[in-house]
């Protein structure tokens, strides 16, 4: 139990401190901290529409797709996002 609540914390602190970035329009660091999270909490909705947004502005939409992919699986409410 206390791995999974170290886990929680650091995919938090990834997710937040990829926010920052964002905000900050650093969207390469953004994307590398979102994908740390993702990494750690991959059925997180919120953490892979962060991915797709910032890889969207980074016009990466090969890298898009594949995570659009995972979040349909997840989520396929989501599957026009």
């Amino acid at each position: 139990l206390q791995n999974q609540d170290t886990g929680a914390r650091t995919e938090t602190r990834k997710f937040r401190k990829g926010n920052i970035y964002f905000i900050k329009k650093d969207y390469k660091e953004a994307l590398r901290c979102y994908k740390k999270a993702y990494e750690l909490e991959s059925k997180n909705i919120l953490i892979l529409t962060n991915v797709l947004k910032t890889l969207k502005i980074l016009k990466n939409e090969e890298e898009y797709q594949v995570y659009k992919s995972k979040l349909e699986k997840i989520a396929p409410f989501l599957k026009n996002f």
